[in-house]
């Protein structure tokens, strides 16, 4: 079945339609509804609707994530997936699961999943526990992780400060920036960096290729770069304060389900990672290889076939990303019989297959009353980004400049 997500009426979204595949990009101006519809993937690729065991209290969800002034009385919310169907119409909302197995599962074990969900050791023995009861069936627990736009906060943040700020009415931060919050600190446990050294992030490209090396003291992130003094985080350059905790958490949650351990491998998760802005104060060819070193996380390569599947959003305004990700799919069409030659010109092993991606521009409309729509800006017949979508940020400068030439 098509996973499948319908917007009508919504926020700044008058009408979309988003296929939803591993690997999906939104694009487009600000306050256009990029993060609207990536906080709703968010929502329906986790069972976090049902913690409550109040199915229908999409209200309460919404205003946990900062749209709690979205609906209108001609909204309608539609999501279809392998494991449930998710309709709100009327100011009404029903939920049918394709199997009763699952929704006992949802109802009854998840919530208690929920409540340990970011500590490691208890995440893991409940998904072991999981696995052995879904053995041999078609199921996967699908797990959301957003990382922000407002990320860099976590360096100013007192440690262990974020799971104080999640439950505090007063002082409450977004719910989106204090799980990312909870998650980076997470990450930076030092008995799990440790043993994932060999394994370490500071490998990926978009870190050594810009010579800065991390190391984790006291449960704090150390940075150097450049053979320089070693800094705090919140003593370095705004591009590593927001690159550093996307990638600790990335590799948290792409990897962090692995027991090193135990010969048992825990495989029945289905991660989404959503991004916003990944570009967010770095050079362009930082860009690339953040999108990359994404990708690559997710690409299922011999030696990770244990992992559980992982899946990728990124909300962008940057046609880097764009560009990115067409050379991905490029690879993707090339890979099978130039493996090799592919890797060596885009120096990684991430590539994309056309049928496991999506992208859209977000149209904002000519006025505030029209709207904004999700068009997909891929071309059917080559299975890359369309060439028009590259250009469309690009021509109208370029316009300007030769008409100032033409002077």
């Amino acid at each position: 079945m098509e996973e499948v997500l319908e917007i009508e009426n919504f926020g700044p979204i008058s009408k979309a339609k988003i296929n939803l595949k591993k690997y999906i990009v939104l694009i487009g101006p600000q306050s256009s509804g990029k993060s609207t519809i990536a906080k709703l993937i968010a929502l329906f690729r986790s069972f976090s609707l049902f913690e409550r065991r109040k199915e229908h209290d999409l209200e309460r969800h919404l205003y946990e994530l900062g749209m709690k002034n979205y609906l209108m009385p001609n909204t309608k919310i539609t999501y279809k997936s392998s494991l449930y169907s998710f309709v709100y119409s009327q100011e009404k909302s029903s939920i049918k699961f394709v199997k009763e197995k699952t929704a006992d599962f949802i109802r009854f074990e998840y919530p208690l999943f929920a409540r340990d969900r970011f500590d490691l050791k208890e995440r893991r023995h409940f998904l072991r526990m999981i696995q052995h009861d879904f053995h041999g069936e078609d199921f996967k627990m699908d797990l959301s992780y957003y990382i922000p736009a407002e990320r860099v906060i976590v360096s100013l943040i007192a440690e262990k400060s974020f799971s104080f700020f999640r439950y505090q009415k007063e002082l409450k931060l977004p719910i989106v920036v204090s799980d990312f919050g909870i998650q980076y600190q997470a990450a930076l446990d030092e008995e799990y960096y440790n043993r994932r050294k060999m394994h370490s992030i500071n490998k990926l490209k978009t870190l050594g290729n810009s010579r800065i090396h991390l190391s984790i003291e006291n449960s704090l992130p150390k940075i150097n770069v450049a053979h320089g003094p070693m800094l705090d985080l919140a003593e370095s350059s705004s591009g590593v304060q927001s690159l550093i905790p996307l990638l600790l958490v990335a590799d948290y949650i792409f990897n962090g389900n692995d027991d090193y351990e135990s010969k048992e491998k825990i495989n029945i998760i289905r991660n989404t990672l959503i991004v916003e802005e990944p570009e967010q104060n770095l050079f362009p060819q930082t860009q690339k290889e953040l999108i990359y070193d994404l990708v690559a996380m997710c690409t299922p390569v011999e030696k990770k076939k244990h992992l559980p599947e992982n899946q990728l959003v990124i909300c962008t305004h940057s046609p880097y990303t764009l560009s990115c990700f067409n050379n991905l799919l490029m690879a993707g069409q090339k890979v099978e019989k130039f493996k090799k030659s592919v890797e060596k010109i885009l120096d990684s092993e991430a590539y994309i297959n056309a049928s496991d991606f999506a992208a859209y521009y977000i149209n904002p409309g000519k006025n505030r009353a029209s709207g904004s729509k999700a068009i997909s800006i891929m071309d059917k017949h080559t299975g890359l980004i369309g060439e028009n979508a590259l250009d469309d940020v690009s021509v109208p400068i370029m316009n300007e400049f030769e008409r100032l030439l033409d002077l």
